[in-house]
């Protein structure tokens, strides 16, 4: 019998895909995959995937190596499939070619239960993006030659944008009308004016941690400190003499320590509720979990939309800007 010869099998698959050992080092590609990101087999092949397509430098800040690590590393620690939303991620090539993409990264298992491969599968969606781009810049230069008073909300980005107009209807000076989300809020739905909390993040991945920071911060919430495992997080507590509203804490932490445990601690000391992130929340984990009445568990990967939301809660309100569920224009004359 012929053994099957899988390189070939897998330059021949009609679908996109890159082939990825648990070092993110690239292993193989199929054609189409080669075809849709413009590169030949023998430049990427051998080479760490950050390398083979590496930083545009006239962009930036716009192309997101940082997402792709974490979903990488998501699917090597957790043995799941993880989808990304859209990301900017530009084509070497003669110079860059700007493109927006939605990856798949699948792991593969092997004999001993471990991850020993990771597939990537990128949908191409630059075109689609461009466009939607393209039609809100056409509507908002309409409205701005009419003259009138706009505000819009983009949930998919928590983005909010308003005219110069919009400010001077409401007697603001012309350079508070910056698209502040905010500041935006507060004018169109003041009942959701919500308390600022002071929040501990118990994380043992630093990427996670520092975006998960950036997001609270954005949002107007104090993070006062990170601590990657059980001691940490005490000690933070003690120098803070419990001043803590909530802890997001990881199911499992650096050092072997336990989130579980370290909630535990935490809500009997100094009576801190817990905000479980984690991708391993079995049920009988949640069962233990209740008995220190968490504010919530959330699994990995989340969403910025599903934290806020949970610390709107909290603060006991309802999230900024959660009665718009979708791409929502306001506009109005003097």
């Amino acid at each position: 019998m012929q053994t099957a010869n899988f390189a070939t099998i897998l330059a021949g698959v009609p679908q996109p895909y890159l082939v990825l050992d648990c070092d993110s080092t690239i292993v193989g590609a199929s054609d189409a995959y080669l075809s849709l990101t413009e590169r030949e087999r023998e430049d990427i092949v051998g080479r760490h995937i950050l390398e083979a397509f590496p930083d545009n430098p006239e962009a930036v800040g716009t192309v997101e190596q940082g997402p792709l690590e974490v979903s990488l590393r998501h699917a090597l620690s957790t043995g799941r499939p993880h989808e990304m939303a859209v990301i900017q991620y530009d084509i070497p090539g003669g110079g860059f070619v700007q493109k927006f993409w939605t990856p798949v990264h699948t792991p593969v298992i092997g004999e001993d239960g471990l991850v020993v491969y990771i597939i990537q599968n990128p949908m191409d969606v630059t075109e689609r993006v461009l466009r939607n781009r393209e039609a809100d810049a056409r509507l908002r230069v309409a409205l701005h030659a009419a003259d009138l008073a706009t505000w819009e909300y983009e949930p998919e980005t928590d983005i909010w944008r308003r005219s110069p107009m919009t400010a001077q209807m409401r007697g603001e000076f012309a350079e508070d009308a910056s698209p502040d989300n905010y500041r935006t809020t507060m004018i169109f739905f003041p009942g959701d004016r919500q308390m600022t909390l002071r929040v501990l993040i118990v994380e043992d991945e630093m990427l996670l941690a520092l975006d998960l920071e950036d997001m609270l911060i954005d949002a107007g919430h104090t993070v006062v400190g990170q601590a990657s495992d059980m001691a940490q997080a005490l000690s933070l507590a003690q120098a803070l003499q419990g001043k803590i509203d909530l802890a997001i804490m990881d199911g499992n932490l650096a050092g072997g320590s336990n989130g579980l445990e370290t909630a535990a601690a935490l809500r009997e000391r100094w009576d801190i509720p817990s905000l479980f992130v984690s991708g391993n929340l079995d049920e009988r984990t949640r069962f233990r979990a209740q008995a220190l009445h968490p504010v919530g568990f959330i699994g990995k990967p989340y969403s910025e939309r599903e934290i806020l939301s949970c610390l709107s809660r909290v603060a006991g309100v309802q999230p900024a800007g959660s009665r718009l569920d979708r791409h929502e224009v306001f506009v109005g004359r003097r």
